[in-house]
């Protein structure tokens, strides 16, 4: 965590209740994982399908840490946590009670960002999420100060434990969403106070939770309903087949993308190499902005990189920027890299 959060701002952003400590007293870092405390740390113990994390309290207490949350329901575990620490030490602890600490860290976060206020990006969709993301953090971190979900941590813990790493000198937070259920995508864009969203496509990578894709349109045009409140813009794959099963669904600013000179922004492609990397041209409707040749390959990633291009386009993002981090974007943890070897090529 990057700034330090008084324990009365986490009462007033969560429903938890105070047991012990003083509501002035600081924290300086968060953490949600007992083998990595340490000393001066306020645990939060998440529940997961094999574990408990209440089970491992009294071992962030040997270790150093300042507090913890815990839930409620395990309230006649006090009197053991207590034992733990030495004679009147344990009442020296920040310790909160609430109902569900999974809640407890996603308010807490929710709160944090909205002391900033970053501009907010949230990339969700069934396919694309993290290239477009990747796509996004090159092009804005050139000149600005950029925080974002590392890799695929697209979770409530993962956009979370990302969003206490900002600070007030954060100019852009962006943020990649997953969904597992229906709801998930409005509780994610809720939390990041969303200012820009964007659905890279909607496809059936998510029928195992849904019975349709309306269903899983619906879903993710959830992302619609805190950027209608902060007169926010989602960006759309015009050329998605079902993009139209997301339209139905919002009711906020919608800027299209796609191959397609009649939209908002555009792209024409020019050629691809041996390795199948594109270069495209980038339009703003019918005015060319810049052309890029993309260093992952796949006429897919195309569509990803015009999404990334349009919303700092719209931005007003200088387009040598635009075009040089995209351009510099490499495959991240093997995805799509190619590998050529003798008169072989590995994809």
């Amino acid at each position: 965590m990057k700034e330090k959060i008084k324990i009365e701002d986490i009462l007033s952003w969560t429903d938890c209740r105070l047991v012990s400590g003083n509501t002035k007293k600081t924290i300086c870092n968060i953490s949600t994982d007992s083998r990595t405390i340490c000393e001066g740390d306020f645990f939060i113990p998440l529940k997961g399908e094999n574990y408990d994390g209440c089970d491992f309290i009294g071992e962030a207490l040997k270790k150093g840490a300042a507090g913890f949350v815990f839930e409620s329901r395990h309230r006649e575990r006090l009197k053991s946590w207590k034992n733990v620490l030495a004679a009147g030490s344990f009442n020296k602890l920040a310790v909160l009670e609430s109902d569900n600490n999974l809640t407890f860290l996603e308010r807490t976060a929710s709160g944090y960002i909205r002391r900033f206020n970053p501009v907010a990006i949230g990339i969700t969709g069934s396919v694309g999420k993290t290239t477009t993301k990747n796509f996004l953090v090159n092009i804005l971190r050139r000149k600005h100060r950029v925080g974002f979900t590392p890799e695929n941590y697209n979770t409530e813990i993962g956009v979370s434990t990302s969003i206490l790493e900002i600070d007030r000198k954060t100019e852009y937070f962006i943020a990649e969403l997953g969904m597992r259920a229906k709801g998930q995508i409005g509780i994610l864009s809720e939390m990041c106070n969303l200012n820009i969203g964007a659905i890279t496509a909607i496809g059936k990578s998510h029928m195992a939770f849904f019975k349709d894709l309306k269903e899983i349109a619906a879903a993710k045009a959830e992302i619609a309903e805190i950027l209608h409140r902060n007169n926010g813009v989602l960006f759309l794959n015009s050329d998605d087949k079902n993009i139209g099963l997301v339209e139905s669904n919002v009711n906020c600013r919608v800027l299209k993308f796609g191959r397609n000179n009649g939209l908002a922004f555009n792209f024409m492609e020019k050629r691809m190499d041996r390795m199948s990397r594109f270069t495209f041209d980038f339009y703003k409707k019918d005015k060319k902005i810049t052309d890029i040749a993309l260093s992952i390959p796949g006429y897919h990633n195309i569509h990803n990189a015009c999404c990334a291009a349009a919303i700092c386009s719209y931005l007003n993002i200088e387009k040598d920027d635009i075009k040089k981090g995209i351009e510099d974007t490499a495959a991240k943890g093997s995805r799509m890299e190619i590998i050529s070897k003798r008169d072989k090529i590995i994809i």
